[in-house]
């Protein structure tokens, strides 16, 4: 499953289609609980690195905070 989502790539230098991951909620919910929330820490990071990472379907750039 992944994100899309129309934004202006900087390469193409035009507004063209992304596609980016997704982040499963309820698996980080249930690794949360399970390590009795010690993992709440890398489901921010995870989610926060999932919704700015995205690829542009016309040239391949990535964007992302992570690369």
């Amino acid at each position: 499953m992944s994100n899309q989502i129309m934004n202006h790539c900087k390469l193409c230098d035009k507004k063209t289609l992304h596609v980016g991951p997704s982040t499963s909620h309820v698996l980080h919910l249930l690794l949360t609980l399970l390590t009795m929330g010690v993992w709440v820490f890398m489901w921010i990071l995870v989610a926060a690195n999932n919704t700015t990472k995205t690829q542009c379907t016309v040239c391949g750039r990535n964007k992302g905070i992570f690369g």
